[in-house]
C-alpha cells in the first residue's frame, strides 16, 4: 500500500491468511494504523503517527518529528532524522531514535535500544534489557530486569532501577570488563550545587550499589543501601558510601580487599593526586584518600579512615573508629595510628 506527498490516513485491515503488509506513506504528515499481523512500515518524510497491533514489525519513521507505538511483538523500530517518540510495546524489541532528541520507551520483554546521536531519554521497562544512550546528554532507566545500560558518549544520567544491573558511564570499558553485585543507581552531576568545594567541570558520576572503575573527572558519587565498592578514580571527587558496609577510596588503586560478593575484573589506572571529599555515611566503613588534599568522613558506624601521602582531614564520626594519618588533622577518631 502505497500513500500520496500529502497528510494522508491509512488503516491496514490485514486480511485472513496474509503473512505481511506493507507500506509507504510517503511524504506528509501521515498517520497509520494497522490491526495486526506484520506489517512493514516506512512513515517517510513528515510528520507520522503510526500504530501496530500484534505481530512482529518493522516500522521506520523516516524524516520528521514521529510518533510510533509497534504493539506486541518481536518488533524493530528506526525513528529516522527527527525528534521522535518510540514505544516498542511487549515482545523483544530493537528500538533505535537515529538522529534527533528522541524518546524511547522499550516496554516489557528483553529489548536492545539505542538513542543515537543526540540528547535523548529511554526507559527499558521489564525485562532484560540493553541500553546504549549514544552519543550526546540522554537519560536512561533501565526498569525491571538485570539490564545492561551504556551513557555513551556526553553527560549522561543512567539509573538502573530494579534488577541487577551493570551501568558504564561512557563508551569506555575497562580492559577486561569489570563485574558487581548490583550496580543500582547511577547518576550524572554537573558540579553546580557542590559546597565544598566546586569543581570546575564534571561528567557521568554516580550513584551506585557495587562497584565501578571508569569515572576519570571530578565526580560525586553515593554507594547507596547494601555493601558497596567505590572508586573515585582520578579528578576531585565526593564520594559517599551510603547504608551498608563500605569500601570506600577517593582515588583510583586496584581493590585488594574481596569482602562482600564484589569482584574486579578489570585493570585499574594510577591513583589519582587531586584533592578529594569522601564520606562513609552509615555502616562499618573503608575511607581512604589516597594523594592530594583530602577530606574524610567515617559517618555513623565502626569505620577506618586511611589519609593517605596527602595533607588530609579525618573525622570518623558516630562510633568506635579508627584512623590512619600521614601527618594530616584527625577529630573525632577512637585510635589514631
Amino acid at each position: 500500500m502505497t500513500g500520496t506527498e500529502a497528510a494522508d490516513v491509512i488503516c491496514v485491515l490485514v486480511p485472513l491468511g496474509a503473512t505481511t503488509t506493507y507500506v509507504n506513506a510517503l511524504g506528509g504528515d501521515d498517520v497509520i494504523y494497522s490491526t495486526g499481523g506484520v506489517n512493514v512500515v516506512e512513515g517517510g518524510a513528515g510528520d507520522d503517527t503510526v500504530y501496530t497491533g500484534a505481530g512482529d514489525d518493522d516500522v521506520t519513521g523516516g524524516t520528521g518529528d514521529d510518533v510510533v507505538s509497534a504493539g506486541a511483538g518481536d518488533d524493530l523500530v528506526d525513528g529516522g532524522p527527527g525528534n521522535d517518540r518510540l514505544a516498542g510495546g511487549t515482545g523483544d524489541d530493537d528500538v533505535n531514535g537515529a538522529e534527533g532528541d528522541d524518546l524511547l520507551d522499550l516496554g516489557d520483554g528483553s529489548d536492545h535500544g539505542d538513542g543515537g546521536p543526540a540528547a535523548d531519554e529511554v526507559h527499558g521497562g521489564e525485562g532484560e534489557d540493553t541500553i546504549d544512550g549514544g552519543r550526546g546528554d540522554d537519560h536512561v532507566l533501565g526498569g525491571g530486569g538485570d539490564d545492561r545500560l551504556y551513557g555513551g558518549e556526553g553527560t549522561d544520567s543512567i539509573d538502573g532501577q530494579d534488577g541487577r544491573d551493570r551501568l558504564y558511564g561512557d563508551s569506555q570499558v575497562p580492559s577486561g570488563g569489570w563485574t558487581a553485585a548490583d550496580l543500582w543507581w547511577f547518576t550524572r552531576y554537573t558540579g553546580r550545587e557542590v559546597t565544598p568545594p566546586v569543581p570546575a567541570w564534571a561528567f557521568d558520576p554516580a550513584h551506585f550499589l557495587g562497584y565501578l572503575a571508569t569515572v576519570v573527572s571530578s565526580d560525586v558519587l553515593h554507594g547507596g543501601r547494601d555493601d558497596d565498592e567505590v572508586f573515585g578514580e582520578l579528578g576531585s571527587d565526593q564520594v559517599y558510601g551510603g547504608r551498608g558496609d563500605d569500601l570506600v577510596r577517593g582515588g583510583n588503586e586496584p581493590a585488594v580487599e574481596q569482602q562482600w560478593n564484589i569482584v574486579a575484573t578489570g585493570p585499574l589506572a594510577q591513583a589519582g593526586d587531586a584533592g578529594d571529599w569522601v564520606a562513609g555515611d552509615e555502616g562499618e566503613d573503608k575511607v581512604y584518600g589516597d594523594a592530594g588534599v583530602d577530606l574524610l568522613f567515617g559517618g555513623t558506624g565502626n569505620d577506618l579512615l586511611g589519609g593517605g601521602p596527602g595533607t588530609d582531614a579525618l573525622d570518623g564520626g558516630d562510633g568506635i573508629d579508627r584512623c590512619e594519618s600521614a601527618g594530616g588533622s584527625v577529630a573525632r577518631c577512637d585510635l589514631v595510628l
